[in-house]
Formats: C-alpha cells, sequence, structure tokens
C-alpha cells in the first residue's frame, strides 16, 4: 500500500480503535474477577445441574462483557448450596471442599466433590386411596420407584401426581403428604405416602364474570357442551372448557377455575373469568415462501369481526397479494413461469344455528401460478361444522369451483380435450364433501404433545352436475410426544385415493401432489408427482427430449408435476430447543405419488433424511430445511394423452425449503 493510501485511512483506523475501546466493559481494579470455575469428581449428577445452582459464574470471554467479580462470602456460600443440593439429590455422606487458585491477576475456583454412596428407595408405601378407585390411581407409575435413587425432586412430584390422579377421579379436595425413613448405615429409604382424598363431587352452578357483548347464555351452553352438570368434577375437564372458550375466538383471556365446594350438595362451583377481544382487527404482514421450484414474496392482510350484527357472528376477510417465480431455476430468478399471484377470500359463520350446529359460508377469489398451469379461479363453500365433542367436529359441506386454466404442458390446447382433465380451458367441479376431525393438540400452531387425526370423503359430478365426476378420499394421522429437555418427536403418516368417473381420468384440481416444505422435503414443490412435458418439448423414440431441434437428454428442467391418483406420505421429526428462540430439527421422510390407484407400492417409496433450523415468531416458527434423498422411486412421465410411460423424470436428491410454520 502507497503511503498516501495510509495517510488516507488514518482517521478510519483511528475511529475504528476508539470504538473498540469504548465497547470494552469497565473494569474495577480493586475487584478479583473470577477466571474460571470448575467442578470436579462428580460422577452421578451432571456439572450442568451443578452449576445452576451456583451463584458464582466465570467472566465471558468477549471483551466488551462485564467481567464476573470473586467473592469469599459467595463462595462459602455455594459450598453450603451444592453439599444440600446432593443431599437433595439422595448423597447424605457427600462432602465439598473448595480450592481457589490466583494466577495471572485472575482467580480460580474448583469444587471438589466426593459424592460417596447413593441412597436407594428399599420400600414404598402408597396409603389412603379408597379400594374402588385404587388401581386406577396406581395404575401409571409414580417418580418414585423401589430400586432407584431417593431424590427430593421426586418425592415431591409423587405427591403432586397423586394428588392430580385424585382431583381427575372427582376427589377436588385431595391432599398428599408423607415421610422418609433413611438408614445411613444401610443407605436405604422407606417411603410412605399418605392420601387424605376427601369426599368425591360433581361440577355445579357456573359462575360467569366479564362478560359484556357476548350473551351468558352462549358462554353457558359451550360450557356445558364440554361439562354437563352434575358431571364427576376433573381439572383435566376445567381444561377443556378453557380451550373451549378459547376456540370461539372472541376472548382475549380465559381463565376456568373452580370454587369452594359445597358440603350439602357435594358439588363444586366453576369459576369462568373472561376478558372480550376487540371486536374488529386488522392483521397485515408479509412472508417468503422458498425452495427449488417456487420462490413466491406476498403481503398478507385480514379483517376479521367477532360479533358481526351481533350473536356472536363472525365475518372474515382474507387478501393475499404476492409475485411468484416457478420452475427448475426459480431461486435463479430464470423460471420457466412468473407472475403476480393472489387471492382474497370473505366468510360468514353464524354460530348455533341449531344445537351444536354452525353454519359457514365462503367465497373466494384466486389468481394463480402453478408448475403445469396458471389460472383463475372463483369458488364457494357452504358448510354445517358440527361439534360432536369439544375436540371432534364433522363437517358435512358443498363446493361449487370455476377453473380458467392457462397450459404450460405439451399437448393440451386439443379443443375437443376435456378442460378438467388436461391443464385447458374452463373447468367447473361440484362436490360435496364429509371431513370428520379429532383434534387433542395442545396447540395447533407449536404442538408439544397430544394428537390429530382427520378423515375427508368427497364425491364429485352425477347429480351434482360440473364437468368432471370422482371419488376422493384423504386421511391423516399426526402424533406428538414430548421427550425431556423440551424435546418434541412428531409423527405423521397421510394416505388419499382418487377415483375417476366418466372421463376415466381424474380432474387434476383435485389430484395428489408431494414434496416441498411439507413434505417429503427431498423434492421441491410438488415435484413428487407424475409428470408431463413442459410444452415446447417433444419426446423423441428413444426417450430424449427435442427442444427447438436440439435433442438431449430428459431433466428435471423438461417437466411440470400434473398429480396423482395416489399417495403415500410419512415423516418422523425430532424438533430439538437450542438457544432462546432458536431450535434444530432432525427429519425422515417417506412418501410416493402414483399415476393410478393401483400403481402404488408402499413398500418401496422415496425415503429422504435432513435437518433445519427454526426460529420462533410472533406468527409461528420460521423454518429452514435441507432434505437428502437416500432411497429413490422416481416420478413417472406421462404422455399428452394421458397414458403412463417408461420414463422416470431425473431430480436431484438434495432440496432447500424456507418457509413460516411447522412441516406439520
Amino acid at each position: 500500500m502507497r503511503p498516501r493510501d495510509v495517510n488516507s485511512l488514518r482517521p478510519t483506523i483511528c475511529a475504528l480503535a476508539l470504538a473498540t475501546l469504548a465497547s470494552c466493559a469497565h473494569v474495577d481494579r480493586e475487584r478479583e474477577i473470577l477466571g474460571s470455575l470448575r467442578v470436579e469428581g462428580n460422577r452421578q449428577v451432571s456439572s450442568g445441574a451443578i452449576e445452576e445452582r451456583l451463584a458464582l459464574e466465570e467472566s465471558p470471554i468477549w471483551p466488551w462483557a462485564q467481567p464476573a467479580y470473586f467473592d469469599e462470602g459467595t463462595l462459602i456460600g455455594d459450598r453450603r448450596r451444592l453439599a444440600r443440593f446432593y443431599r437433595s439429590e439422595g448423597f447424605y455422606d457427600a462432602e465439598v471442599e473448595t480450592h481457589v487458585l490466583r494466577e495471572g491477576g485472575k482467580v480460580g475456583v474448583v469444587f471438589a466433590v466426593a459424592e460417596g454412596e447413593a441412597t436407594v428407595i428399599r420400600g414404598l408405601a402408597v396409603e389412603g386411596i379408597p379400594d374402588d378407585i385404587r388401581a386406577g390411581i396406581l395404575a401409571e407409575a409414580l417418580p418414585l420407584r423401589e430400586g432407584t435413587r431417593i431424590r427430593e425432586a421426586d418425592f415431591d412430584a409423587a405427591k403432586a401426581a397423586l394428588e392430580q390422579r385424585l382431583r381427575d377421579a372427582g376427589h377436588a379436595d385431595a391432599r398428599v403428604t408423607g415421610d422418609v425413613a433413611i438408614d445411613p448405615r444401610r443407605r436405604t429409604a422407606q417411603v410412605r405416602l399418605v392420601a387424605s382424598p376427601g369426599p368425591r363431587l360433581r361440577f355445579g352452578r357456573v359462575v360467569i364474570t366479564g362478560a359484556a357483548e357476548v350473551p351468558r347464555e352462549t358462554i353457558l351452553a359451550r360450557v356445558r357442551e364440554v361439562v354437563p352438570e352434575g358431571k364427576t368434577f376433573s381439572d383435566q375437564r376445567l381444561a377443556e372448557v378453557q380451550a373451549a372458550l378459547f376456540d370461539l375466538g372472541t376472548f382475549a383471556a380465559v381463565r376456568v377455575t373452580r370454587g369452594p365446594a359445597d358440603p350439602d350438595t357435594g358439588t363444586v362451583p366453576m369459576i369462568v373469568s373472561l376478558r372480550e377481544a376487540p371486536p374488529q382487527s386488522l392483521r397485515l404482514g408479509g412472508g417468503v415462501g422458498m425452495d427449488r421450484e417456487r420462490l413466491e414474496a406476498r403481503a398478507i392482510g385480514e379483517y376479521t369481526h367477532r360479533n358481526f350484527f351481533g350473536g356472536m357472528r363472525a365475518f372474515r376477510w382474507e387478501n393475499r397479494l404476492g409475485y411468484a417465480f416457478v420452475g427448475e431455476n426459480a431461486l435463479q430468478l430464470d423460471p420457466a413461469q412468473e407472475g403476480p399471484v393472489g387471492s382474497s377470500a370473505a366468510e360468514f359463520v353464524q354460530p348455533e344455528l341449531i344445537r351444536r350446529v354452525d353454519g359457514a359460508l365462503r367465497l373466494e377469489y384466486e389468481h394463480g401460478l402453478d408448475a403445469a398451469y396458471g389460472f383463475d379461479s372463483v369458488k364457494g363453500r357452504v358448510g354445517f361444522p358440527v361439534r360432536l365433542h369439544r375436540s371432534l367436529t364433522f363437517t358435512p359441506s358443498y363446493h361449487l369451483q370455476f377453473f380458467a386454466i392457462r397450459p404450460f404442458t405439451e399437448g393440451t390446447t386439443d379443443p375437443n380435450r376435456h378442460p378438467c382433465v388436461d391443464e385447458q380451458g374452463d373447468c367447473v367441479l361440484s362436490f360435496v364433501e364429509e371431513r370428520l376431525a379429532w383434534d387433542r393438540r395442545d396447540h395447533a400452531v407449536e404442538t408439544t404433545s397430544g394428537w390429530y387425526a382427520a378423515l375427508s370423503l368427497q364425491q364429485g359430478g352425477g347429480i351434482l352436475g360440473g364437468r368432471a365426476s370422482f371419488q376422493r378420499v384423504l386421511g391423516e394421522l399426526r402424533w406428538f410426544q414430548p421427550l425431556p429437555k423440551k424435546m418434541v418427536l412428531a409423527l405423521k403418516l397421510e394416505g388419499g385415493l382418487l377415483f375417476p368417473g366418466d372421463s376415466e381420468v381424474s380432474p387434476i384440481m383435485a389430484r395428489f401432489y408431494a414434496g416441498g416444505g411439507a413434505g417429503m422435503r427431498a423434492f421441491g414443490t410438488r415435484r413428487l408427482a407424475p409428470q408431463k412435458l413442459r410444452s415446447g418439448r417433444t419426446l423423441t423414440p428413444d426417450g430424449r427430449v427435442d427442444v427447438d431441434g436440439a435433442v438431449r437428454a430428459l431433466d428435471a428442467s423438461d417437466t411440470v408435476p400434473v398429480g396423482g391418483d395416489a399417495m403415500l406420505d410419512a415423516s418422523a421429526e425430532l424438533r430439538i430447543p437450542l438457544w432462546g428462540d432458536l431450535g434444530l430439527g432432525l427429519f425422515v421422510d417417506a412418501g410416493d405419488v402414483s399415476h393410478a390407484v393401483g400403481g402404488l407400492d408402499p413398500l418401496h417409496p422415496n425415503v429422504a433424511v435432513g435437518a433445519g433450523l427454526r426460529y420462533r415468531t410472533p406468527f409461528g416458527p420460521v423454518r429452514l430445511d435441507v432434505g437428502y434423498r437416500v432411497i429413490s422411486n422416481l416420478p413417472r412421465l406421462v404422455a399428452a394423452d394421458e397414458t403412463l410411460t417408461n420414463l422416470t423424470v431425473p431430480e436431484s436428491p438434495f432440496a432447500l425449503h424456507f418457509a413460516i410454520g411447522e412441516a406439520f
């Protein structure tokens, strides 16, 4: 570098140096800095569990961070706390010594632990539980078990578990006490838990506070759907009532508790405390969806009126406006198709049309861009959700849909071809649907436990009119299992069949697809499905592709997915919290989509493994997943006349997906 270049940079260098010095933390020279802290000698208790209970902390390594200081009084307190912690963990002979090392102007502290032998439970007695419910109460193992180390945390958890089980069995005022007898010579413990269940009680009257606009009769009716008067008391039923009232979408806060028992009637009142949400709300937002096959940026707006013309009638107006790039090179902004996309939908819900039955009407317009075609659609739906149970809903509905389709595939411009089967012209679908959904999840967006099952049946055409007849069935099961350290194991199984009617070929709008951020993540969006050639390409007799006179091997950029009549999709995902709102997902996906119902082979699916990062936001987790296919059963190529060829479509084994919300 020339001297004048150095001189010109000198002000910048000085400014950076001053900024660095200014960012360094203030150090108190009269106090000793705690440089290191170690735990030695622990074998059965982790260092992490020990360090959580210490008041002393190591100084951070970052120069701008505030240093931690050594304090002799805090050290003495930590030594006592650690000895007490070991006793609570069942090590009654544990000894703790501390060593202080001073070197280089900093202090190092070592906690030397001699754990000794653990005290083990040799007897566990549970007393006071009525004989008629004892077997049920003790059917599930308690946190305390014979042959394990006695821990105060397990003792307290066992008492709490027994109290909870007794309350769920109707004993609302149950209490559990106990004692532990230690034999220090044999290092054994005899544990006794004593239950005082009290009388078995039933739910009585309901006290509602905080309701202003929402009729009390409506609230009481929803409460009685979940818990009829005279039902045996249970804490779980209180939680179910609270969830059912939240599901109304009208309240900003709901708290359901019990009142004092009435010994004369043997009942417990239910106290429902409510805070109503503003009747109107406006939500604005945006997002980006990204994978190899599709890149879309969108803005979203939603207006909701929760008491439209009174009576808790709900009106919702949803709008989406975006721009999409679709095709093999979407991420390079060199797609096969691109353009504006968007939708606008209005929905009206009339609660309690008749007892436990609501009425719902939805109208929607969409301008969309799919891999195989562009379209404009107008859809209407009228449905009648029937609440069979708080978590079980049966919804019969009628759908009328109009599509104006613009084809992107080869051989679909023949005016004699069926418009609903091929990607061209105008198509009208008219069908009824019966949907049964059973939702036992703890949270619909960020689920940590529970399960969800759904079954949908559709019948189209025939006496219903429209331009295509078909029968369609789709089933789904999800399971969420909480694991230690706030991890969650999530499982999903989904399958569907589509039976075409008179045309012998199914309507393309009703077909199945897989691949993308929601399943089979080693494929791009909807790329796991039978495929057709893009417009402008023809197939040579030897299975190669002719593109404007240039003949070459078939690749994924030459085809677009057109869906299949049978689908099977399964996923297993381990969700692991990392730090704060950041998490990790490890997954295995398996699945396939076949051209015809008889072509699906469940024993030979595509299998992919992958990992991804999740970051929690108020709108749900932002997710970045990478999938790699380890077993391939590649999509088949469909000829322009809807017959299946012997060719498979080459697909990259890698796929990247960016989205908001969990995969399932």
